[in-house]
């Protein structure tokens, strides 16, 4: 089992308490903010946090234009990983772009909507 190596007081921001209560069961998740507000930050950690609590889950994670995935949404979740100190507990793909759970079923994928506006 995993061990975040930090207190998540320290990682999260107040503002986004909420997000990562027992009892927040979303099936969306609209957060308001501007540029730099930590919402990308924010729900990168709550889906690396929700698989490492439930074994029985999976994300996936849309972007509008599937040319930046690597570079914007992927780095993201990356992140969060290395943020909670849980890097040993997953591996990333790159073809196709997914981060795999070791040890479990789970697997955080990515795709791309490419529509226009």
């Amino acid at each position: 089992m995993a061990v975040i190596q930090q207190p998540l007081n320290k990682l999260i921001l107040p503002c986004y308490y909420p997000l990562h209560q027992p009892n927040f069961k979303p099936s969306r998740i609209y957060l308001r903010g501007g540029r730099y507000s930590g919402k990308s930050t924010e729900v990168a950690r709550f889906i690396v946090l929700s698989l490492l609590m439930h074994k029985d889950r999976s994300a996936i994670c849309f972007r509008r234009f599937g040319n930046t995935l690597q570079g914007s949404v992927f780095n993201e979740i990356i992140n969060a990983i290395y943020d909670l100190g849980v890097e040993d507990e997953f591996k990333p793909k790159y073809n196709p772009l997914r981060i795999v759970r070791k040890n479990s079923n789970q697997v955080i994928q990515f795709a791309m909507l490419n529509q226009p506006d």
